[in-house]
């Protein structure tokens, strides 16, 4: 790696890489996870991830109360191999999607629950 600073500022968005696939520079690829660990590097990259995959986690935990968790899981779950292998979660339907997924998240509260409040 030429410069290692990258790993951890990152290269900032619009960056362009040389894609031997490609054959030029190109600012994305087809690699959104990774595109966000080069772009926002290790630190925020990995932070954005967590931020992007914790519904997941809370919709899981929901299904021991709720079953109707089951199906905004599997289909955000669905949604996130396609903006992993497109690069449509840094944009406007992604974040439309990242708002959809949280809004109906309150609808299922596990961790209220289980405690009993």
């Amino acid at each position: 790696m030429q410069h290692p600073g990258f790993l951890i500022w990152g290269q900032g968005l619009g960056s362009e890489f040389y894609s031997k696939g490609f054959g030029y520079f190109t600012p994305q690829s087809e690699l959104t996870y990774i595109d966000i660990i080069r772009m926002f590097g290790l630190p925020l990259g990995m932070f954005f991830i967590i931020i992007t995959f914790y519904p997941v986690w809370y919709l899981s935990k929901s299904l021991k109360y709720d079953w109707a968790a089951f199906y905004p899981l599997v289909i955000f779950c669905a949604y996130l191999f396609i903006a992993g292998t497109n690069p449509l979660l840094i944009s406007s339907t992604g974040m439309l999607a990242m708002l959809a997924i949280f809004s109906s998240m309150r609808k299922f509260k596990p961790l209220l629950r289980s405690t009993g409040a």
